[in-house]
C-alpha cells in the first residue's frame, strides 16, 4: 500500500468508516465521531476520516454531506 501511495502520490486520503480510519492514523482514538470530519497528516499524506457509505451505517450518506461541503469550501 506505501508503494501506491507513492506512485499515486494523492492530495488527500478519504477513509470510509472506522476501520480504514484505524489502520492508517497513527494515534489511537476512543470515539470514531471524535475524528470524523477532520484533517490529519500522516506520513506526508492528509487524511479525512467519513463515515462508511453503506446503507447500514446510521450516519452514512447524512453525516457526510456537512463534511463534503466542507471539503469543498476548502479547495484541497
Amino acid at each position: 500500500m506505501l508503494e501506491q501511495l507513492r506512485i499515486l502520490n494523492p492530495k488527500l486520503i478519504i477513509t470510509l468508516g472506522e476501520f480504514s480510519t484505524r489502520n492508517i492514523l497513527n494515534f489511537k482514538f476512543n470515539k470514531f465521531a471524535d475524528v470524523v470530519g477532520n484533517i490529519y497528516e500522516v506520513n506526508g499524506y492528509k487524511i479525512l476520516p467519513i463515515y462508511h457509505p453503506s446503507p447500514v451505517s446510521p450516519k452514512s450518506y447524512k453525516g457526510n454531506i456537512p463534511i463534503l461541503k466542507k471539503l469543498k469550501e476548502t479547495h484541497i
